[in-house]
């Protein structure tokens, strides 16, 4: 009996110890699916947010459902575009829309829109309100599933909900500074954005990503229909690059909105604790021409002194220029972006690689340097030219 006795307690402690833990995967508070909303649809305190356009959400919207656009939950400030609203225009939108501590917040768009919706519950998030959650796969789970939709606009209720700077949970928002910091530690920061902004092959700003951080799209997170994928494939998808529990993470983007899409795999679905977002993204980082980036693109710009190559900002002795449909770079700048040795004759340019040997007849010759032509030279050595018409930008990557 004894025996039995002390075994029994030794399953009672070691049951009480694993409850105390903290959730580590568990199935997420924050994120709802159509089911689970049908079935809280007529609840008291339920606000169901629309951020989808307003002709959208005229069209056809969940029952019940306000209309709120998603540039509500974005403020310009510091110089700095697509900030988190601040608390006074937030505290405006929570009181407009009736919104108060025993809400019930659930938030959509369409399910290719993910990010406006992930974003918008960041917000709630950042300000330390817990009451907010994201509709798995958007309007087009609920669709899917025939459950019914509503034209008919909802006018909102009005409360009084403030919040404050104090509210503001310092633990989710990483400050330039702290990237910075992050930049010689043992982070992961997660670029969030597709491939070709990675690469620096286009750009809302400088071209290319903050110096040693990793690619992870958006669209790694997502089942095909737009719902998140499940706890234990979203674990192996960031242990595939480094990230555990226990690794501390910042993701960005160009605006800090797609980012949320990364931010809230790891904290609600993953469960993990050190994360952050950076806010500013690349509106902040890439303004400042002090902070580290790199690309895996050469860039030019018709017309500009100053050229990118080898991730390198260089100035130009001669500017690129347009002639004949043909765009044209310094034959030696061109050569050095390319790695190639040049050697230039009167009727001729050479260049070559370890692998190759190319001529280019009669260059051009302006001011005594010789022009050659980019997309020719380029592809000659397996390059790939993209043309930024409305920035008059050329960007070379080499594979």
């Amino acid at each position: 009996m004894r025996k039995k006795w002390i075994m029994s307690s030794i399953l009672v402690l070691l049951f009480t110890l694993v409850a105390a833990l903290p959730a580590v995967g568990a199935e997420s508070s924050a994120l709802i699916s159509a089911e689970e909303l049908n079935d809280i649809l007529n609840g008291d305190n339920v606000v169901i947010i629309d951020i989808r356009d307003a002709e959208a959400y005229k069209a056809g919207h969940i029952p019940g459902a306000i209309s709120v656009q998603a540039s509500e939950f974005y403020e310009d400030r510091d110089g700095v575009q697509k900030l988190a609203a601040g608390p006074e225009k937030f505290s405006a939108l929570l009181s407009s829309n009736g919104i108060d501590e025993d809400s019930q917040v659930i938030i959509y768009t369409a399910g290719k829109d993910l990010k406006y919706a992930t974003r918008a519950w960041w917000v709630f998030h950042m300000y330390g309100l817990q009451n907010a959650q994201v509709l798995d796969g958007g309007i087009d789970a609920w669709k899917a599933l025939g459950y019914e939709l509503s034209d008919l606009a909802v006018t909102p209720s009005t409360t009084k909900h403030t919040v404050t700077e104090a509210n503001i949970q310092q633990n989710t928002v990483a400050t330039t500074e702290e990237v910075k910091d992050a930049l010689d530690s043992n982070a992961v920061i997660v670029d969030c954005r597709n491939t070709d902004y990675f690469q620096g092959k286009i750009a809302t700003g400088r071209h290319g990503h903050i110096t040693g951080a990793i690619l992870i799209t958006a669209g790694e997170n997502l089942n095909d229909d737009m719902t998140y994928k499940n706890v234990s494939t979203l674990a192996e998808l960031y242990s595939n690059y480094g990230i555990t529990a226990e690794t501390p993470v910042i993701t960005y983007c160009n605006t800090g909105t797609t980012a949320t899409v990364h931010y809230f795999a790891l904290t609600q679905i993953l469960g993990y604790q050190d994360v952050q977002l950076y806010d500013a993204s690349m509106k902040g980082w890439a303004n400042d021409s002090s902070l580290p980036m790199e690309s895996n693109y050469d860039f030019f710009v018709i017309g500009s002194p100053v050229a990118k190559v080898n991730s390198t900002q260089i100035n130009l002795s001669a500017e690129p220029f347009v002639e004949n449909g043909r765009s044209f770079v310094d034959a030696n700048v061109l050569a050095e972006s390319l790695e190639l040795n040049v050697t230039v004759t009167d009727d001729n340019v050479i260049l070559e690689s370890d692998e190759k040997t190319f001529e280019v007849a009669n260059p051009i010759v302006k001011d005594d340097i010789t022009f050659l032509p980019v997309r020719q030279v380029a592809k000659a050595f397996g390059g790939t030219i993209s043309w930024d018409g409305e920035n008059k930008g050329i960007s070379i990557f080499m594979p």
